[in-house]
């Protein structure tokens, strides 16, 4: 009854989330959570069916949340949120204390750190010293460091005395220079060691964690014709389980292998449908309660590695490895920068104290930015380079490869994925195999392969960090051909739009002929600060700063009468062209046709001129052939007299 009680308590704090890959560990759906969704109560996660996580919050309001969003996108499909069926809850979560939450909150205020906002625009960082420094009037006192920022009218405050902040807080609120001023406790975001991967004690937890049944049956034997309907049916009538209970969930994903999962709200109906015998159209059927497999063992953490993510772009290696050996008492050896230019993976030359290093990093800016730190899982990826042309075969030909312990040295492959740039990444389900491939020479298919240690978490195996890699050429067809001929002949207009786009990064490569595509190049260089998040939106941003220049202008057709041809060109070089740089006229000779393309008002003024000229040529065409045929009638109406 304690049990039935405990998971009725945690219920509000918990969600089901399906469609993670089988092989998923703790560590990593936490990943999704703490970066993708910013989620910060995680308290606990189980594997109750192979692609479906329950997880334990300490906040209710963010699990209220995550049920209303009802999806995660992910890059490579959705995750499902759904809510908790209590009997799925594991019994080891009955020893969960959601009051840590609490307790990891009075730990931050141990930081001592405070953050003041909306700061009016006359205070000066003495005078925000002096008051936070006076006891009386605001519960402060000695201010160990400040970080005041003018332009942003904030503050970030450090006590010596981490009491203080309790004291501040209890003052509030707070008027200064005649504005009140917003203050409140202040955590620096950063991760806990469990948001990279668990420590020893937590894989000994996990490991012995038994496997618990659930409130799910698993279904086999049925006609491959028989609907998903008829089984939903069959299941909830009285026949199933001697009286009519609803399925919570009926999964069909593996029908295909012959097999379907249905849950329910108990386990108790999961006991009576399994005691029975199903018959479903003629055919008996296999029912069995689903046991969940035990979540794989998680992957070991290196001892003398962390991430560092937030780094100032603008910090160097010196000032890094001097704040890092300060905090830690160790001396880092070895950095390997990250795809993102805040991130990079530090070695020391023995294992840091971490716990204190992150109270560190929180409590200290290092250029005005605060470090997070993680923990990091041993990689169980290689990068492979060097496999000859690409093939469709190749993926299967490295996994099978990497498989064949003779002659690899691998063993088991989980994954192998295609970089799409001649290389692939191969996981193995065994971490330990790695050192054992890197440390060999590997030839398939008559190519020597590059192999070496790939860091998932950096997205990289080089020394040097990751190689920049410059954007395709772009290729545009869908412009208006008309309004880049204008460019083309108009050179300030040239000149502005190719400085415009060299500002972005970009060089424009002007067509030949007039239906040619344009060509946008990047010009980015590794050397580029911020070049990598400047390449992923290089593309948008070019094309974007392109049409800019030209969505300004105007491109005006006029179709001239053959006869009138002659007469309008004539008109049309007398005519005087007050901005020739801000308007062009091209001439279809072939099929009589007049282009006036140019800035709004240029063209536009130079259009209607035109087309003035147009239609009085054409009136006095018309006058002339009217005249013309006057004087034929006259003339036969004079003959037919004189014959008369």
């Amino acid at each position: 009854m304690a049990s039935d009680n405990f998971r009725e308590n945690l219920q509000p704090y918990c969600i089901a989330v399906e469609g993670f890959p089988a092989d998923t560990n703790e560590s990593q759906v936490r990943l999704v959570f703490t970066n993708c969704l910013k989620a910060e109560s995680i308290a606990a996660g189980a594997q109750i069916q192979r692609t479906k996580w329950l997880m334990l919050f300490h906040d209710g309001a963010e699990v209220g949340a995550l049920l209303k969003s009802g999806r995660i996108p992910l890059p490579n499909g959705v995750l499902e949120i759904s809510p908790c069926v209590p009997c799925d809850i594991p019994t080891s979560w009955e020893k969960v204390d959601l009051q840590e939450k609490e307790e990891e909150e009075e730990k931050t205020e141990q930081l001592g750190m405070i953050k003041v906002t909306e700061i009016s625009p006359k205070t000066t960082e003495d005078t925000l010293t002096d008051f936070f420094e006076n006891r009386k009037r605001t519960g402060g006192g000695e201010i160990d460091e400040m970080d005041f920022r003018k332009e942003s009218a904030t503050a970030i405050i450090t006590f010596k005395d981490p009491a203080v902040v309790k004291r501040v807080l209890q003052k509030l609120p707070f008027l200064l220079d005649k504005k009140q001023i917003k203050v409140e406790l202040f955590v620096p975001e950063s991760c806990n060691s469990g948001a990279m991967g668990k420590d020893s004690s937590e894989e000994e937890t996990s490991d012995k964690e038994e496997t618990k049944p659930s409130c799910t049956i698993e279904v086999r034997g049925m006609k491959e014709t028989t609907s998903i309907d008829t089984i939903e049916l069959y299941f909830e009538s009285k026949k199933a389980a001697g009286k009519p209970f609803d399925i919570v969930k009926l999964d069909d994903s593996e029908r295909e292998e012959g097999v379907i999962y249905i849950t329910y709200e108990t386990e108790d109906v999961v006991r009576a449908v399994v005691e029975r015998e199903h018959k479903l159209e003629g055919v008996k059927l296999e029912v069995k309660q689903y046991i969940p497999p035990p979540p794989p063992k998680p992957r070991p953490l290196y001892p003398d590695k962390v991430l560092i993510k937030g780094k100032n772009p603008d910090t160097t290696q010196d000032g890094l490895e001097n704040f890092l050996e300060l905090k830690a008492n160790v001396t880092p050896t070895h950095y390997l920068p990250g795809e993102e230019e805040d991130t990079v993976l530090v070695t020391f030359e023995k294992p840091p104290d971490f716990e204190k290093l992150e109270l560190a990093c929180k409590k200290k800016a290092l250029d005005k930015h605060f470090l997070k730190v993680f923990r990091v899982p041993v990689s169980n990826c290689i990068l492979v380079k060097g496999a000859g042309d690409k093939t469709s075969l190749m993926s299967t030909l490295l996994e099978l490869y990497f498989e064949n312990t003779r002659r690899s040295g691998g063993s088991d492959v989980t994954e192998v994925k295609d970089q799409g740039d001649g290389s692939y990444l191969v996981y193995f389900k065994d971490h330990t195999v790695i050192d054992g491939v890197c440390g060999r020479s590997h030839t398939v298919d008559n190519h020597t392969l590059d192999v070496k240690l790939y860091h998932e978490l950096i997205r990289d195996s080089g020394e040097d960090g990751p190689k920049f890699k410059v954007p395709d050429v772009l290729v545009i067809t869908d412009l208006d051909p008309r309004k880049i001929q204008f460019v083309q002949y108009s050179q300030p207009n040239k000149d502005g739009i190719e400085k415009q786009l060299t500002a972005q990064h970009t060089k424009i490569i002007w067509p030949e002929k007039l239906a040619d595509p344009v060509k946008l190049v990047c010009l980015l260089t590794k050397d580029v600060k911020d070049c990598r998040n400047l390449a992923k939106a290089w593309t948008q941003t070019a094309r974007k700063s392109l049409d800019m220049f030209l969505d300004v202008l105007l491109v005006f057709k006029h179709q001239i009468l053959q006869d009138a041809w002659d007469g309008v060109m004539a008109q049309l070089k007398n005519m005087n062209i007050s901005h020739p740089d801000d308007v062009v006229v091209a001439l279809e000779t072939v099929r009589f046709e007049i282009f006036v393309m140019g800035h709004k008002k240029f063209a536009t003024e130079l259009s209607q001129s035109l087309e003035k000229i147009i239609g009085e040529i054409a009136d006095e065409l018309d006058r002339k052939k009217k005249q013309v045929k006057e004087t034929t009638s006259l003339m036969k109406h004079h003959q037919c007299k004189l014959s008369c």
